[in-house]
């Protein structure tokens, strides 16, 4: 059987599924020590990157990885549309350039914060995920994945848990967010009240004055702070709007299962 591409599996990740990597955090430090072996550190377009990694530049396998290498924090870019340009994160030079043990895995344990739902999984199911049927349809029908979407991104999440655990780079679980006290809807549902996935590199003893903040206020008189440690691109602002369909996806699930009637509501 033919190997699919990124690209492919990006395309069954699209549609009304919430963004996911197309590939998982092993395979994209591969790709990134491809990109890295031939323009260490120099942007690159992305037909040049594509070539480093064997795909046509017009594929959506370019995109594909490159969005992946984004998401864990392996590339940085600039410009967009035939301006596009890509390099290696500092995160990820380190990373290839012989790093010590304990740096090699602190990095590697940042990587699993970038993409946004990878880590919430994470905080959910931890290095025990559920066998592949229980997790998919968690995807589905809470999530709303796509049901291919959902058994191919079940896939990325534990390949990626498996390598992190084999370089002995998985972060604690339960993590300190996991462990809050969950409120609860009517139905005793344990709603997510998290907060989203630290950005890769960033420090939570020490954090910088904001680059950038905006403050609105909701129709209800709710203030909400925007802020962001550097001046946002457009790819950051993707990246919050992605994590916050995600959280909006989640709460109405949870709200739907709110209005299903109880056995005991039912029952004659």
């Amino acid at each position: 059987m033919t190997e699919e591409s990124p690209g492919a599996r990006n395309r069954r990740l699209t549609g009304r599924s919430p963004a996911f990597p197309a590939i998982p955090l092993g395979e994209a430090i591969e790709r990134a020590r491809q990109l890295y072996d031939k323009n260490k550190v120099h942007s690159v377009p992305l037909h040049s990157a594509a070539d480093c990694w064997g795909v046509k530049p017009t594929s959506s396998s370019t995109l594909a990885i490159t969005a992946a290498l984004k998401a864990f924090g392996l590339v940085v870019d600039s410009g967009s549309g035939s301006s596009r340009t890509i390099r290696i994160s500092d995160n990820a030079r380190r990373l290839l350039t012989g790093a010590p043990p304990d740096v090699r895995r602190e990095l590697l344990g940042q990587m699993l914060r970038g993409p946004a739902i990878l880590w919430a999984r994470w905080q959910v199911w931890g290095p025990d995920a559920p066998d592949s049927n229980t997790a998919a349809r968690t995807l589905h029908n809470e999530l709303k994945f796509t049901e291919d979407a959902a058994r191919r991104s079940y896939k990325v999440y534990r390949e990626t848990i498996e390598f992190l655990k084999g370089e002995g780079a998985l972060p604690p679980w339960p993590t300190a967010d996991a462990t809050k006290a969950p409120s609860q809807g009517s139905d005793g549902d344990e709603r997510d009240d998290r907060s989203g996935p630290m950005p890769v590199g960033a420090q939570p003893e020490s954090r910088p004055k904001p680059a950038w903040e905006e403050r609105i206020v909701d129709e209800k008189g709710v203030a909400i702070v925007i802020r962001f440690d550097q001046e946002p691109t457009p790819a950051s602002l993707e990246y919050a709007r992605d994590y916050l369909n995600f959280k909006i996806r989640r709460m109405t699930a949870s709200a739907e299962r709110a209005r299903e009637p109880r056995p005991s509501e039912t029952d004659g």
